[in-house]
């Protein structure tokens, strides 16, 4: 798996403990004519968060080091058709700051 960090996103990764979670969050679809007609109930939605994974989530995370900061992502975390990598950006607005990931594939649930 191939990431890019920002180099503002890789010092707050430093500055909050040096490492940084990329898991997959269930969402589901809300009643749409496509979710119905496809059986679709959701998708897992990649997200970004600091520090490491909890005990009982690691055997389902790789791990892998971005120049200084530790990088754990969830073993079905996948580039998006078109992307060549997954970058990780920071962002910030007033005194809110956050990590934000662009080129991850947003995975579909079906119901079977």
């Amino acid at each position: 798996m191939v990431f890019d960090l920002e180099d503002k996103a890789l010092e707050f990764i430093e500055q909050n403990g040096s490492s940084a979670v990329i898991s997959l969050k269930f969402v589901h679809c809300i009643g749409d004519a496509i979710c119905v007609s496809k059986r679709l109930l959701g998708s897992q939605l990649p997200t970004i968060r600091l520090g490491e994974p909890e005990n009982e989530e690691t055997v389902a995370f790789h791990t892998v080091r971005v120049r200084r900061a530790t990088i754990y992502y969830h073993q079905n975390l996948g580039v998006k058709f078109g992307a060549s990598k997954i970058r990780v950006t920071f962002r910030n607005l007033f005194w809110w700051r956050w990590l934000e990931i662009e080129g991850a594939k947003l995975i579909p649930v079906f119901d079977d």
